[in-house]
């Protein structure tokens, strides 16, 4: 294994509803909410398949203790997700993770094994995605499995993004 767990950045937590045709159709795209008084936090309404939505909100600087409180307000006060909550059948209770993000404290393996995704701290801090960045890395690693090398760009930017971090939130 690596060391001991990074220390989470914030927390994220979301629920997944099931809207009418005509609400769902609206949402073709990640929608990201930013609100003064929710700095430094964020919302969002990620469309799925089937007319499902993601609604969630996500929150840095906690151990996710204000995460409730912050729903709450993000579904009254922002009119997209009050329309999804008041229309759209609710499919999952409100469920969250602690996020680790931008790369803070980041150790991306050592001799046989290849961390990626949020287990490597590569979760978006604006946005709580980190599929896309650990589909990036899952490519290059399959192709190192198959005999591919892994590009020498790819190496030299994420150790680029560590060093740029304050030295007390480098890996040692």
């Amino acid at each position: 294994g690596l060391s001991a767990p990074l220390k989470p950045t914030g927390a994220a937590a979301r629920v997944y509803f099931e809207a009418p045709r005509e609400v769902a159709q609206r949402f073709t795209h990640l929608t990201i909410a930013y609100c003064d008084g929710w700095c430094p936090g964020y919302g969002w309404i990620f469309p799925g398949p089937g007319n499902r939505l993601n609604v969630g909100v996500g929150i840095f600087g906690t151990d996710g203790k204000r995460l409730r409180a912050f729903w709450d307000d993000f579904q009254t006060r922002f009119a997209p997700a009050a329309e999804i909550v008041s229309t759209s059948q609710r499919l999952t209770e409100f469920r969250g993770a602690p996020l680790r993000t931008g790369l803070i404290g980041a150790q991306l393996g050592r001799p046989g094994l290849l961390v990626l995704g949020d287990a490597a701290s590569m979760t978006y801090p604006g946005t709580g995605e980190g599929i896309g960045i650990a589909d990036i890395g899952a490519g290059h690693r399959h192709r190192t499995v198959a005999g591919q090398p892994v590009p020498p760009v790819l190496i030299s930017c994420l150790q680029r993004l560590l060093d740029q971090q304050p030295a007390e939130a480098r890996a040692v």
